[in-house]
């Protein structure tokens, strides 16, 4: 059986539906099993993954029958009713339609939120962002505002049931324009869709968060740097900061070539690795179940954590320069238990299940020139 021959058997299953409803599955089954057919799958092999005609029917059928789509407005409300997000609903916002003591203030803060759309950040010439995404009738819902300098973007959208039961949307992405010349806040925020920023210079803030996707930094820097996801990986390149915050979970967390007066990093089930890393103050990087790798790291305050894992690598300087607390269970340690040098570093470094392998890049000379 050919995918037009699945998709009219299963249109016919469903012939009691609205046109509307029976276009958008169409549409639905057709993009999905071309895009999966482009990745290299069997068209067999996708369509016995919906069972049959008959089966795909009667699961649409059911859902539509024990459950509602989910009410639009009330989750429109429920992010509109704060006062930051108050905007109008019918699209990007005309810049006639704003107040104009509003457009003689230098934007300061970018905020965007988008609902599995990709946002992706240019540099250029403008005065003040630009959007360019084209919404969908019916589905998106997109807010434009600027007031004292701040400047917004809220995108919404209303998913379709089918996209629900079957587990495929094509990711779109939203191009947002920015001034060459932007030093203030920018704040990213989406789900199911990865975040770059890449060549931001002297932001005063940078903050992403995202959900099982990953987030990507590279050449930037900026006073405050903030960066959350869940089951998926960061990765952080070139960057500066005074205040460093990465958090993920159930992956890893990646670092290189970082200036920062404090940094904590936190993970679960991921590794973590920082290959050159100064850090001025506290460098504190714990995660579980999995290792911790440094290379060519100095802090004043180092602490290293982990469970079922490894904690190994090279620190700046000597083992002399630091008071040292370390423990591990069930595996060999390069580390004094305890250790005071009354100098003004400390090192903290636990484990279990696992070996503790740290040296000292100044020791390890000394050794190679013995």
């Amino acid at each position: 059986m050919k995918y037009e021959e699945f998709i009219d058997q299963l249109l016919e299953e469903l012939k009691d539906f609205d046109p509307e409803d029976r276009e958008q599955i169409r549409e639905y089954f057709e993009e999905m099993i071309c895009d999966r057919m482009e990745n290299g799958e069997a068209e067999e092999e996708i369509l016995q993954s919906f069972g049959t005609p008959r089966m795909a029917a009667e699961r649409l059928r059911n859902e539509y029958e024990m459950k509602e789509e989910e009410s639009f407005a009330e989750k429109k409300a429920a992010i509109l009713i704060k006062e930051e997000y108050i905007g109008n609903e019918n699209g990007i916002q005309p810049k006639e339609q704003l107040k104009e003591e509003s457009r003689k203030a230098p934007v300061t803060s970018i905020f965007i939120h988008t609902e599995e759309v990709r946002i992706v950040l240019q540099k250029d010439k403008v005065e003040r962002p630009v959007v360019e995404f084209e919404p969908r009738e019916g589905r998106d819902f997109l807010t434009v505002t600027e007031e004292n300098g701040c400047f917004k973007i809220v995108h919404q959208y209303r998913k379709i049931l089918v996209f629900r039961l079957f587990g495929f949307e094509k990711t779109r992405d939203m191009i947002v324009r920015i001034p060459e010349d932007f030093q203030g806040e920018l704040e990213m925020e989406s789900g199911n869709v990865s975040m770059e920023v890449n060549d931001f210079m002297n932001l005063k803030s940078l903050v992403i968060r995202t959900s099982n996707a990953g987030i990507s930094v590279t050449n930037t820097d900026a006073v405050k740097m903030k960066l959350k996801t869940t089951n998926a990986k960061i990765v952080v390149t070139n960057a500066k900061a005074k205040e460093m915050n990465f958090k993920s979970s159930n992956a890893s967390v990646r670092m290189e070539n970082l200036q920062a007066d404090n940094l904590e990093v936190h993970s679960s089930n991921g590794k973590l690795s920082l290959k050159n890393g100064a850090i001025e103050g506290k460098a504190e990087l714990t995660t579980s179940n999995a290792q911790i790798e440094v290379e060519n790291v100095s802090g004043t305050d180092i602490t290293l954590h982990t469970s079922n894992g490894a904690v190994k690598g090279v620190l700046a300087g000597s083992i002399a320069d630091y008071n040292v607390t370390s423990a591990t269970s069930n595996g060999s340690s390069t580390l004094p238990t305890h250790m005071n040098t009354g100098k003004d570093k400390n090192l903290n470094v636990g484990t279990s299940n696992g070996k503790i392998a740290i040296a000292f890049e100044k020791d390890l000379k000394f050794e190679k020139q013995l």
